[in-house]
């Protein structure tokens, strides 16, 4: 069985062929990064002209690297939501134009659940793929989602941000550090050579058993230690290095312990990760020890963190599987599968 997956949430423009729910025999991205640098943040509008723009180039160019027709795919799959309501409408009107074209059964999936089953793509196959049910973490610029998934793909949301995602705070604060956007990468690059217990930062715990996130208080706090860093003749090179690592450690306690809560109250069979912050070596490290002796924890490759088709795919051909009904209408706060 090959997919055809459409991604076009918010500023990636991306397709991708799955075959039999874990072979990727194709996968592109269009990256808009640089287009929005210069607004320091991604515009609605812009990244809309910018999928209408590149979306069909980059099909002619994926059926090419492949040597696929497109009279070969057996569905289509496309993100329809959450997301930029813009950019999904561009998204989802290219994937409906071919299903009608081509005659083949379309697909809608959510966003934020793939960036999890991005876990299934893998070289092996099937005998590879995470058992269930999972506890699934997605950690990105828009979301921090803890979700229980069982057998039968039904999902429960345990745990999700209050206000700022991490991702969003990565990015903020890493402005707050003299980064343009995105700047999340780039202050983890130098929070490598910072202490991280330079500065107690406060933990946002919104209550002992509480499974949501807030990272609004903890971006205030980089705030004004930054000004009277800057205000007392303190802020130089290391300073900024050791905050960085100190608001890195921060967030990476806080999202491994709020998990930890998660999986004693679940005991899954395995744990799915993903979403872009997960590219982030101290999650990565601070995850895996923790959790790695108690279930078989699946991280995705750093390339299949940020947005991309391929997980959409991944999602589509296990709905398929377990005979999911499909949904096409677009919601730009998609939550349901």
């Amino acid at each position: 069985m090959k997919i055809l997956s459409v991604e076009s949430s918010c500023d990636e423009t991306s397709l991708a062929i799955l075959e039999d729910g874990y072979k990727l025999l194709g996968h592109l991205v269009a990256s808009q990064v640089e287009i929005h640098n210069q607004y320091g943040g991604v515009v609605p509008e812009v990244a809309s002209r910018q999928h209408f723009s590149t979306i069909l180039p980059l099909l002619e160019e994926l059926l090419k690297q492949t040597g696929i027709d497109i009279d070969q795919i057996d569905y289509i799959a496309v993100t329809r939501g959450p997301g930029l309501m813009g950019a999904l409408i561009i998204g989802n009107m290219f994937a409906r134009t071919l299903s009608e074209l081509y005659t083949i059964p379309l697909i809608g999936v959510n966003h934020v659940l793939a960036h999890s089953f991005v876990n299934f793509i893998n070289p092996t196959g099937p005998e590879a793929w995470p058992d269930f049910p999972t506890l699934s973490l997605v950690v990105s610029g828009a979301h921090t989602d803890i979700q229980f998934i069982d057998q039968n793909l039904k999902h429960e949301l345990m745990g999700a941000t209050r206000d700022d995602a991490a991702g969003e705070a990565f990015d903020k604060v890493a402005r707050l550090i003299g980064f343009g956007y995105p700047g999340g990468a780039k202050l983890s690059r130098i929070a490598v050579e910072g202490d991280s217990q330079v500065y107690q930062l406060p933990k946002a715990r919104l209550g002992r058993d509480s499974l949501e996130f807030s990272f609004s208080g903890l971006k205030t706090a980089v705030l004004r230690l930054v000004t009277e860093l800057k205000d007392s003749g303190q802020w130089n090179d290391q300073t900024r290095k050791d905050l960085a690592a100190s608001f890195e450690k921060n967030v990476v306690d806080t999202i491994v312990d709020k998990f930890e809560l998660a999986y004693e109250r679940t005991d899954p069979a395995s744990i799915i990760l993903g979403g872009g912050v997960m590219a982030n070596t101290r999650l990565r490290e601070q995850l895996v020890k923790r959790f790695s002796d108690h279930a078989k924890v699946f991280l995705p490759d750093r390339s299949l963190c940020t947005d991309n088709a391929a997980m959409i795919g991944a999602l589509a051909y296990q709905m398929i599987k377990h005979k999911i009904p499909v949904k096409l209408e677009i919601d730009s706060s998609l939550e349901e599968i």
